[in-house]
């Protein structure tokens, strides 16, 4: 009973988070996907990266 109460008020808490976008983060279209034994590649826009990426590469990969 009691752990049901606690996953009730955590719930209810977490609907209240917040987002923001940071310099580690892009907006915009997914303009390819593909899948890769270690997750997701996915590209934004045209060649949209984020502010801080030095890489030189135009995928993000979103780690499985």
């Amino acid at each position: 009973m009691l752990l049901r109460v606690f996953v009730f008020i955590s719930v209810l808490f977490s609907a209240n988070a917040i987002a923001a976008v940071g310099k580690g983060h892009v907006s915009g279209k997914i303009t390819n996907i593909t899948s890769i034994g270690s997750g997701l590649l996915v590209r934004i826009n045209v060649n949209e990266v984020p502010e801080h990426c030095t890489s030189g590469r135009v995928w993000m990969l979103i780690k499985q």
